[in-house]
């Protein structure tokens, strides 16, 4: 065992003087220095600098970060592929595995501080495509009410022709030959109400074009912010966000002006009619049309949610949109210091060989050289 740790101290000696292939010597500080560079200028992003000092923060932790790298990758090649070249497992082990530890810090922490503005502009222009569907499926239910609109008007005119009929025939009674009985009556107040109905739904008519002519604009509002790539993501989030709830409210004006809310009230309020009487037939008849008219409730999904602020987990997602980056990136922080790490062992690997043989070659050699000594002493005796 002391023979075979003394040839092992013997052999990294000798390694030693040998010096790192040139490459190693130059593409590792190459390559630390733009891994430096690259996350010092990300690191702003990654922690939404706004003053001076914040990006004084970001510069000490971008060139730390870049120091911390270029010192495990250099204790890597210097240290653990030595170790590794003469049989050191662990070595092995624990050189290549802090590498990929610290280079996919250095990467996570690049490539989403790069691409951490547009990425959150992606999901800002998703939530703006969401949005817009919604506010669209809720308009056009808003809207589908007003088919039962001309079938209002036709109940209308039938009800003031019904009490008209009742106040000089008794049409619809058949009691009597006319005058202003109970049932002229009750049809008159129902046809009072449903003029009153006739009038406010006059009125949200203009109020839904009003509101839907708004929703338009704020909806290009939105489509302008996210177009604009001088705001500050904090900025244009700020103003989405304000245009989104404006947008929430004019669709409840929307939806309060809808004629569908007042024929189904006063619908369902006729077919309440429990009498078996003629005038109640009569208007649980109207109640039963005026509800046909109106379209089928429909499932509605619910209203998106505002995005969170956007992280670097965010960032991973859309990974596929900025395929090409994150190659480079994983290329500079990870890959090249791993495959210098592999090239140098396998130099020094080689350089092994060559000193296993140069040694198996010597060792004949003196044992040969003494056992002629030793003979020629014993033939001169």
């Amino acid at each position: 065992m002391k023979q075979s740790s003394s040839f092992e101290q013997n052999e990294l000696r000798r390694l030693k003087k040998k010096p790192l292939p040139p490459l190693a010597k130059i593409a590792l500080p190459l390559s630390a220095g733009f891994s430096a560079t690259l996350f010092t200028l990300a690191t702003p992003d990654l922690i939404g600098a706004d003053s001076f000092l914040d990006y004084c923060k970001a510069g000490v932790l971008g060139l730390s970060g870049g120091f911390s790298g270029y010192t495990v990758a250099r204790f890597a090649l210097e240290k653990g592929a030595f170790q590794a070249a003469i049989g050191s497992l662990p070595a092995a082990l624990i050189s290549t595995t802090s590498m990929i530890a610290v280079g996919s810090a250095l990467f996570l922490g690049t490539y989403g501080g790069l691409v951490l503005d547009e990425t959150d502009r992606l999901r800002m222009q998703a939530y703006a495509n969401h949005k817009a569907a919604w506010l669209q499926q809720q308009s056009n239910v808003a809207q589908s009410s007003l088919q039962a609109v001309p079938v209002y008007d036709a109940f209308l005119d039938d009800l003031g022709n019904n009490v008209v009929c009742e106040g000089l025939n008794s049409c619809v009674s058949g009691i009597g030959s006319g005058g202003e009985g109970d049932v002229y009556r009750k049809l008159s107040g129902v046809f009072g109400q449903a003029q009153a109905v006739a009038s406010e739904i006059a009125s949200g008519r203009e109020a839904q074009s009003s509101a839907l002519g708004e929703l338009s604009n704020v909806q290009a509002g939105i489509q302008g912010l996210l177009n604009d790539s001088a705001l500050s993501p904090s900025a244009r989030r700020a103003q989405i966000e304000q245009l989104a709830q404006n947008a929430s409210g004019l669709l409840n004006s929307l939806q309060q002006a809808s004629p569908g809310t007042l024929i189904a009230s006063l619908a369902r309020q006729l077919m309440q009619q429990d009498g078996i009487a003629p005038e109640d037939r009569l208007l649980q008849s109207y109640g039963a049309q005026l509800m046909r008219a109106l379209p089928d409730d429909a499932a509605f999904d619910p209203p998106p949610s505002f995005p969170q602020p956007t992280g670097v987990w965010d960032t991973l997602r859309y990974f596929g949109f900025f395929l090409p980056v994150g190659l480079i990136l994983m290329l500079i922080e990870v890959a090249v210091p791993l495959c210098l790490w592999l090239y140098t062992f396998i130099f020094l690997r080689i350089r092994v060989e060559e000193i296993e043989r140069d040694t198996a070659k010597a060792t004949p050699r003196k044992n040969y050289s003494r056992t002629r000594k030793t003979g020629g002493s014993n033939e001169q005796a």
